[in-house]
């Protein structure tokens, strides 16, 4: 099965203007575009064309070039073009150093106990901490109390 033949890039800039009303359409996009339209088919111009027509993209060639991207035109094997956050459209999952975060929670932790007990005095900061938790508790118990 042949793939339909795609339409110029004249006449889809054009249509786009009719279509969104003040979008922005720079001469950098369109050479974008230029880059990208012979590695794509008809299916993909025309999904992200109506995408960005639906979405009344203002900068709708730019839109369409981030998605056309995405689809790893037979030039680009390794997909370098696409941002480094996503592969092949699909978004990749970073590892999260979970100690890392909960150690530097506690050393903020100790900062601020530190800085409250140097003006204080000893032990004033679990003083505080504990009158707080008590306080809290009361206003449960009354609001426990009220049903």
């Amino acid at each position: 099965m042949m793939d339909k033949p795609r339409p110029s890039i004249d006449k889809l800039v054009n249509y786009l203007k009719e279509q969104i009303p003040n979008c922005l359409i720079t001469d950098e996009e369109i050479k974008e575009l230029k880059l990208l339209y012979p590695n794509v088919t008809y299916k993909d111009v025309n999904r992200v064309f109506h995408q960005a027509i639906k979405k009344h993209a203002m900068q709708p060639i730019s839109f369409m070039n981030r998605q056309l991207r995405l689809f790893r035109p037979a030039s680009d094997p390794f997909n370098t073009q696409v941002n480094q956050r996503t592969a092949y459209g699909r978004r990749i999952e970073k590892g999260t150093d979970w100690q890392t975060i909960y150690a530097e929670q506690r050393a903020e932790c100790d900062r601020q106990r530190q800085a409250y007990d140097k003006v204080h005095g000893a032990g004033a900061f679990d003083k505080k901490s504990q009158k707080e938790n008590e306080e809290l508790h009361q206003k449960f118990v009354e609001l426990v109390n009220m049903k």
